[in-house]
């Protein structure tokens, strides 16, 4: 096989053993206010918002603009610990901190109510974990103590509108605790996370195990499963994620591996890690879980990277940052996931947030770098692939590179005194 074409040499898929996803990965080098990020939303207007460990950071697709806390000045953030974003279905942007939630102005850029609010109803929520709407327009807290519930019947856009709200009986706040020396309720006031399945029940991750609250019922729920060896996790250990796939399937990551429950039936354990196959997870310790556009399910985990479960074959399939790959995973610790309107996802580890494409063209181009392993300068003249899925290319007075599709590297092999080692001649005008 010959082909001949000029600046670049270009790989196309049939010449791929495996799958490789390409992310486009944003650190504080480009702007980020910080490396540890813990949330993700795309509002209305099409900004995708970042919170991190210091600032909140709004991205319009080239540059970041960052919103850090200023002590005594009113309109600023509380806190720069920013781990949970949401807008509501009435264009209400909240910003859940390390010290309690806000609304943001965002044509004035102002968040309130601040701390000069005393006695304000969302005064006692404190630390903020996440932050989920559910199908009744509830606006779901979870913090460092306790579930809170929000009721907003409309747009909250100024202080001004709130504090109406508030007088009017439109806005309340309801607090959910442990309640001591009682079955039922939450099993514990630290609040990693929430879901809303569809069927009317909302799913809630906490420090000691899963609890169920009925939306309609307005009531908390058994599980709908005994506790068993195989579930004993779910009553008991931290659950960072959930996810209520399309199929019915409920998706819950805990620090001690991943479960999923079918509509009626009890939870399934057959998805923990398993240290000797590649295709089962990397690590036990689960933090994010979301399914994309296409159904796919992303699981995120605390040093294993990214993974995609894969139905068809019963394995995931994984992603994780390659030091020589500026392309990969950014990092394999990851905190946050999420699917933008484009079907993108973002993934925030412990060193930026990583961006992946499903709509990426499906070929990589290889150009001379001058360093070490990389491609030879010069016109590709010719390429042969050869049945191992490597390739010998041709190239124009530069010898001939042999490509490992599998690292990346080439190697180059040049006119020398020796003949037997070496080329006779660096005009490769072909191969076969």
């Amino acid at each position: 096989m010959i082909i001949r074409f000029f600046f670049a040499f270009v790989l196309f898929p049939f010449l791929v053993t495996a799958q490789t996803a390409r992310f486009e990965n944003y650190t504080i080098e480009d702007g980020l206010s910080n490396s540890r990020v813990r949330a993700f939303w795309q509002d209305s207007w099409g900004f995708i918002w970042i919170g991190t460990a210091a600032g909140l950071n709004r991205f319009d697709g080239y540059r970041f603009t960052i919103f850090n806390h200023q002590p005594g000045v009113q309109g600023s953030i509380l806190h720069n610990g920013v781990p949970a974003l949401l807008e509501d279905r009435w264009g209400n942007f909240w910003v859940g901190t390390k010290a309690g939630l806000q609304l943001l102005n965002q044509e004035k850029q102002v968040f309130f109510p601040g701390t000069e609010a005393a006695g304000h109803p969302l005064e006692a929520i404190g630390h903020v974990h996440t932050l989920h709407e559910s199908r009744d327009g509830s606006v779901w807290v979870g913090t460092a103590n306790g579930l809170f519930r929000l009721s907003v019947k409309g747009p909250l856009n100024t202080a001004d509108r709130l504090l109406e709200a508030i007088r009017k009986g439109t806005f309340q706040v309801e607090a959910f605790y442990v309640a001591e020396g009682q079955d039922g309720g939450l099993p514990n006031n630290r609040v990693w996370s929430l879901e809303d399945d569809g069927q009317g029940n909302l799913w809630i991750g906490t420090n000691s195990g899963l609890c169920r609250f009925g939306l309609e019922s307005h009531s908390f729920l058994p599980l709908p499963f005994e506790k068993t060896k195989d579930s004993e996790a779910l009553f008991a250990v931290p659950i960072h994620a959930i996810e209520a796939g399309r199929d019915g399937r409920l998706w819950v990551g805990t620090e001690k591996g991943l479960y999923q429950a079918e509509a009626g039936l009890g939870p399934s354990h057959d998805l923990k890690i398993n240290p000797g196959s590649s295709g089962s997870l990397k690590n036990d310790f689960i933090t994010e879980i979301v399914e994309d556009a296409q159904g796919k399910i992303w699981i995120g985990s605390d040093g294993g990277g990214l993974a995609r479960w894969a139905p068809e074959t019963g394995r995931f399939v994984h992603y994780q940052n390659r030091l020589q790959d500026p392309k990969s995973l950014g990092e394999n610790n990851v905190e946050a996931l999420y699917v933008d309107k484009n079907s993108g996802l973002w993934v925030g580890t412990h060193k930026g947030a990583s961006y992946y494409s499903p709509f990426q063209k499906p070929f990589r181009a290889y150009r001379p770098e001058g360093v070490p392993r990389s491609l030879s300068p010069g016109m590709v003249q010719s390429i042969f692939v050869r049945p191992d899925g490597k390739a010998w290319i041709g190239i124009d007075d530069g010898g001939i590179d042999l490509f490992d599709p599998e690292t990346g590297d080439f190697w180059h092999y040049r006119e020398g005194a020796d003949n037997s080692r070496h080329l006779i001649n660096n005009d490769v005008v072909s191969v076969l």
